[in-house]
């Protein structure tokens, strides 16, 4: 599967990649990250290995059967529980599943409910959310408790580390390659959430394509401010280290200069990040203080770039390659690269190509592959690629044509085949990196009694990439503050997709059929 000559050549299912690297290299350097009981703390292979055989054995013993569900709300802060929680999770042959940790405890109720959890880890700061879930499932789930003090019947984290001594692989339930292992969100709690599955298969598929698309060696210190709860923080992040034993640094630093010293600190060799972060730290003052030449590779993802911000990443890292990836959940993450001898030329481009793995078609709106240039559907096929939306088989049957992943996403391609985001045919908003969708918004709008309907679309944003406007339409005289509107948002949803810029107008403009017309609310913005 891999072409490197590695020990996870042969690996099957993801506990046989940690498994692989404590064999043959135990005292490496695994994983450094956050605890949540205070202070970092850096796992071995050895480490990471036996730990999470630990947890799997305890999550058996607590009840956790084949195919449960075991969540896990825990923020970059709790690093080393959330990694040992995914781990531990794989091996007793239960799913892991993150849940994104901005959102509210209204938000985490009905995803909680949609995939049916039997298990919750959670970090202090999310109490009330585990509470909400467990006051509100007919089921509760046994709920574990990473903080100094389990409340209201929940069980400290510490207790899935207790061992009366080793406990190797034949301790546990075994694990085939079509067993689920990772369910993850995509965006939103809309009346039928999209829930992606992936296989030990598709984990294993996309980790060995992730860790050959910026070619990572053991010898590379791998660092990501990605959340641990997305795609690409657990996947991109510790999946493309892991693979490759190499070392993988979760930061909690999301700002500037403080990023950007522990870049220098621990000698990252490869970094990733959304592209507003880069920004910020290609403006800060501390740039001129820190020595980022330690980095061979600086890649980034999820939002457009300029010329002129590709300038400033290639200033910041002054001896690496800067690269745009393109992924989605529902691909296990892999997608495509644009290499860094293109940057500049053709900044903004997602590649031509896909990963190592991974081919790619463009299509117009009858399946047929267009002439270059022009503009298409971008189509994705690997072994990474999802198994499909829990209970929800109308979307996968849209979404998953004869072996393509149908992204929905449009791109223009030129006459030398580089491909460019051009627009999306579903409605989501990228912003810093965070996937809105537009009807959340609308929704939690619109649920003002003094306000008939609203319409959420983007804008171009300097640093976040895109930016939301919302456009409402007051029901009747009264008219709330912009203020009023955006506290009115607060409980609802999560900080991130509350829109900054909130414009009223008489009314939306619609096609003969009833839709808005969203393109002529962007062009108004």
């Amino acid at each position: 599967m891999s072409d490197h000559g590695i020990p996870t050549d042969n690996a099957e299912v993801v506990g046989d990649i940690y498994a692989a690297w404590a064999g043959a290299t135990p005292d490496a350097s695994a994983i450094t990250a956050a605890s949540a009981y205070g202070g970092r703390r850096t796992l071995t292979y050895r480490e990471l290995d036996e730990l999470s055989n630990v947890v799997a054995s305890n999550l058996v013993r607590h009840g956790i059967t084949r195919g449960q569900r075991v969540a896990f709300l825990t923020s970059n802060n709790a690093g080393i529980e959330g990694v040992l929680t995914y781990a531990g999770a794989h091996k007793a042959a239960a799913v892991a599943l993150p849940i994104n940790g901005r959102l509210t405890p209204a938000e985490v109720v009905p995803l909680a409910r949609h995939a049916e959890i039997s298990a919750l880890v959670v970090e202090g700061a999310y109490l009330e959310h585990a509470r909400a879930v467990c006051e509100q499932l007919a089921t509760p789930p046994v709920v574990f408790a990473a903080c100094e003090q389990a409340t209201d019947g929940m069980v400290d984290f510490r207790r899935l580390l207790d061992s009366d001594g080793p406990v190797t692989a034949a301790d546990l339930p075994s694990v085939e390659p079509s067993d689920m292992a990772d369910w993850l969100f995509t965006s939103g709690t809309t009346a039928a959430p999209k829930c992606v599955m992936l296989t030990h298969a598709n984990c294993v598929a996309a980790a060995h394509i992730l860790s050959r698309f910026p070619g990572t060696r053991h010898e590379d210190i791998l660092l990501t401010p990605f959340p641990f709860f997305t795609s690409s923080g657990v996947h991109t992040s510790l999946f493309t280290s892991a693979t490759a034993g190499a070392h993988y640094v979760m930061s909690v630093n999301v700002e500037a200069e403080p990023l950007m010293r522990e870049i220098e600190e621990v000698g990252a060799t490869i970094v990733g990040a959304v592209p507003s972060i880069f920004g910020y730290m290609a403006k800060s003052p501390a740039a001129a203080e820190v020595d980022l030449s330690c980095v061979r590779l600086a890649f980034h993802g999820g939002a457009p770039v300029s010329p002129h911000q590709v300038a400033q990443y290639q200033r910041l890292f002054p001896r690496a390659e800067i690269m745009n990836v393109f992924g989605q959940t529902e691909s296990g993450n892999p997608g495509t690269t644009l290499p860094g001898k293109h940057a500049l030329s053709k900044a903004g481009s997602i590649g031509r190509a896909g990963m190592p793995g991974v081919s790619t078609r463009v299509v117009d709106d009858e399946g047929t592959d267009i002439a270059f240039p022009g503009v298409g559907e971008l189509l994705l096929r690997s072994k990474a690629t999802m198994a499909g939306y829990f209970r929800n088989e109308e979307e996968t049957a849209r979404t998953l044509r004869d072996g393509w992943l149908h992204t929905g996403d449009l791109v223009r391609v030129d006459d030398e085949g580089f491909m460019w985001v051009h627009d999306r045919k579903k409605d989501i908003i990228i912003r810093g990196g965070h996937n809105i969708a537009s009807i959340e918004v609308e929704n939690a709008l619109s649920s003002h009694p003094a306000i008939h309907e609203a319409a959420v679309v983007s804008k171009p944003h300097p640093d976040l990439g895109e930016d939301l406007i919302a456009f409402v339409v007051a029901d009747g005289e009264e008219r709330p503050t912009i203020d009023e509107l955006r506290a009115h948002c607060v409980p609802l949803i999560a900080d991130f997709k509350i829109p900054r810029d909130i414009r009223y107008i008489d009314s939306l403009p619609r096609n003969p059929t009833g839709k808005v017309l969203k393109r002529e609310l962007r062009e108004h913005g």
